[in-house]
């Protein structure tokens, strides 16, 4: 098919799809996208596949533009990420819905949740890489949000939406405030979601007011380091542009990508050479509470600057479970790096190793 024909087709595919339902505002956030309109609203998740969302009771439009059709609000919902069972906390809606987990119950700190499973009302349907797909039959999920496309056929099989909700490049600061309004529809809690979002941008605008006369930045980077495989959050990452409104110099602010990009070990002991603070992505439940732990784990990285003279953090927990509460966590990684100009950090989402 000639070049012109080609965009001729894909423009007309994307105009069927559009106009399926009323013309309405369009929202782009990072890799997904949200058009909302009066009968329904078209999204499409982290891979670009689109879904049509119409209201329970209503009828879908005999031509969806190859969109899948999903009836809203979403009564029983399978989430693999924390981010996205947070904003079911946030929506006050976690019990109403969420039938399915990919996290042990050990491993999880709010009560409610952990309540609900010893209910039988959450089910731990396996590892994120290990799922009985039996079980997650039986619980009769209206929808799965995962971040593992690889399921996809699987769940097709089963008649099962999936719905991706990561990405192949790592989320920015604009996109990681935004990803609410992404979720939101599928429960009708676009409201709400407004109100999150406009709370974080408050937050992100407040931190950037305080910080652009700060002279003394410290240097930071966001990794770390398994089985000589280096992982580490890129430039384009929220957490990295956080760091640099937050009177913070990023080390790795050449490398791009995915979130949990994986660099040489060389570029990395380059990065630590310079850093005054180093982000881990392991939590206490690893084992690992001192530098000392650490070093013992991992000898690589015991002569890095952060390891020897500087600071070294770890998430909490509660951090993973807490992007409802963006706003706070932003606060605090901006206190961790400059206590003078935001206070003396409270630590409720990270722990520093001493």
């Amino acid at each position: 098919m000639p070049k012109k024909q080609v965009i001729l087709f894909i423009a007309v595919i994307y105009a069927i799809l559009f106009s399926a339902c009323d013309m309405g505002n369009f929202e782009s956030i990072g890799s997904f996208t949200v058009k909302k309109q009066k009968s329904c609203t078209v999204v499409s998740d982290g891979i670009g596949r689109k879904f049509m969302l119409v209201p329970r009771g209503e009828k879908a439009p005999e031509n969806t533009g190859g969109a899948t059709v999903i009836y809203t609000p979403v009564k029983r919902v399978i989430a693999f990420s924390t981010c996205d069972v947070s904003f079911l906390v946030g929506f006050g809606i976690l019990q109403e819905v969420l039938v399915g987990v990919t996290r042990e119950k050990k491993d999880w700190t709010n009560e409610s949740i952990r309540k609900a499973m010893d209910e039988g009302k959450i089910v731990f349907i396996g590892d994120s890489t290990l799922i009985n797909y039996e079980l997650l039959k039986s619980v009769k999920p209206d929808i799965v949000f995962t971040w593992n496309a690889a399921i996809i056929p699987l769940l097709e099989d089963l008649n099962i939406p999936a719905v991706i909700t990561n990405a192949q490049t790592a989320m920015g600061l604009e996109a990681q405030i935004k990803y609410v309004k992404f979720v939101a529809p599928f429960f009708h809690k676009e409201r709400e979601a407004g109100v999150f979002s406009n709370k974080f941008l408050k937050t992100v605008e407040y931190i950037k007011s305080k910080t652009p006369d700060v002279q003394q930045r410290p240097s930071v980077i966001w990794g770390d380091v398994y089985n000589k495989r280096v992982l580490v959050e890129p430039n384009n990452a929220w957490v990295a542009q956080l760091v640099k409104l937050s009177g913070g110099k990023y080390e790795l602010d050449d490398v791009e990508g995915a979130s949990c990009l994986e660099i040489t070990i060389e570029r990395f002991f380059l990065a630590g050479r310079k850093a005054d603070i180093m982000f881990t992505y392991r939590s206490p439940k690893t084992g690992i509470n001192t530098k000392r732990q650490l070093a013992i784990d991992n000898p690589l990285m015991a002569s890095i600057r952060p390891m020897t003279s500087g600071q070294i953090y770890s998430p909490k927990e509660i951090y993973y479970e807490s992007y409802h509460r963006l706003d706070e966590i932003m606060l605090e990684i901006a206190s961790i790096l400059q206590p003078e100009v935001f206070g003396v950090p409270h630590y409720e989402f990270f722990q520093k190793l001493q």
